[in-house]
């Protein structure tokens, strides 16, 4: 098994769909992937499977809570991790995130080729931060989901280790034709979907939309993540917002297609934000959904090359309204190919793995 790979990450499968996104491409060029997580939704193992993959996993129902909890799954993982890679001898090992930081202590010693793939850029100076840098210093390759987290990862670690860039851009054509219609829709409904938390900036877009002139409009915001702050959102929301809860991955998929404008959100309060490389933005451009988006580098870049919707200034409520009654005024058709062509354009870059194979 030296030309497989394994991919570990101590977490739920589907709260990283770029692992599956690249196992897909793996697939692709004739590999097959040893899988390491704590979790995972049934479908979506047994798709794995079919195409000749291996699925390790603790089997728990959610994530341990509770510091003995944590520590005793954390040392359960590790062992799994151990026992099959140094029995099939796998030559490549790709470690997700910071999260992996222990798995990749103790067992990057069986690997001669070892990748990090970076999908988040934490705060600087913060335990997860030292700990992926850590990660990037001592590996091979580095991923990155955007150009300009990977430059600011490479001034952070100062050594010279390699990267390439990967979009969190998956292949939705195999679940298109099973997503259900939705026969309830506006005209100008709008969706959020991801984190309920503040560091979103949602209190700001819910106020804008609030004050928005037109009345033919909708704002779907689904997710979940902090109750105080959901509930907050709920106690200010009009008719116009509707607030449903999150779905498992690709199931919320369901309510994207059946949207005419996306809604990417962040607030400018951390550099993670500000360089976002969210799914959103590429699970919107396959439907060919327009966006509204905060005026951030990687974003402002993405839109002067192919025209997929209006800018905001987050901290800005006058400019996330005009952004909103602009976007509706525009010509959908023009915007709405920028966004499919985004989507195809950057799906091929799944290619630049093969920098690394």
């Amino acid at each position: 098994m030296k030309d497989n790979i394994a991919i570990i990450f101590p977490g739920k499968l589907e709260h990283l769909p770029p692992i599956l996104n690249a196992i897909d491409y793996f697939n692709s060029i004739n590999k097959t992937v040893l899988l390491f997580v704590y979790f995972s939704e049934k479908t979506n193992e047994e798709k794995l499977l079919t195409k000749g993959n291996q699925v390790f996993s603790l089997k728990l129902d959610k994530y341990p809570v509770g510091i003995l909890n944590k520590i005793v799954s954390q040392v359960k993982f590790l062992k799994l991790v151990r026992k099959q890679v140094k029995n099939k001898s796998v030559e490549t090992g790709i470690f997700n995130a910071a999260h992996s930081f222990v798995s990749f202590l103790f067992t990057q010693k069986y690997f001669s080729k070892k990748i990090i793939h970076c999908h988040e850029y934490y705060n600087r100076r913060s335990r997860l931060w030292k700990m992926q840098n850590f990660m990037v210093k001592n590996a091979d390759w580095f991923v990155s989901p955007e150009e300009n987290r990977a430059w600011l990862t490479r001034i952070d670690t100062q050594n010279t280790t390699p990267f390439i860039v990967i979009p969190n851009c998956n292949d939705f054509s195999y679940i298109e034709n099973n997503l259900q219609n939705n026969k309830n829709i506006t005209e100008n409904r709008f969706i959020y979907q991801g984190l309920i938390s503040k560091s979103r900036n949602l209190d700001r877009i819910l106020d804008a939309f609030n004050k928005v002139s037109f009345e033919n409009r909708t704002l779907i915001l689904m997710g979940t993540g902090d109750n105080a702050y959901l509930a907050d959102l709920k106690s200010k929301a009009n008719d116009k917002i509707i607030f449903e809860k999150a779905r498992p991955f690709p199931t919320h998929l369901e309510f994207t297609k059946n949207c005419k404008y996306g809604v990417l959100s962040y607030h400018e309060k951390d550099i993670n934000n500000v360089y976002c490389a969210p799914n959103k933005l590429y699970e919107f451009a396959y439907f060919g959904l327009p966006m509204i988006f905060p005026a951030y580098p990687g974003l402002m870049q993405l839109n002067s090359e192919y025209n997929f919707g209006i800018s905001y200034k987050p901290w800005d409520e006058s400019s996330i309204i005009s952004a909103i009654e602009k976007i509706t005024k525009t010509d959908y058709a023009v915007l709405s190919a920028g966004s499919i062509k985004l989507y195809s354009e950057t799906l091929k870059m799944r290619s630049n793995w093969n920098q690394i194979f």
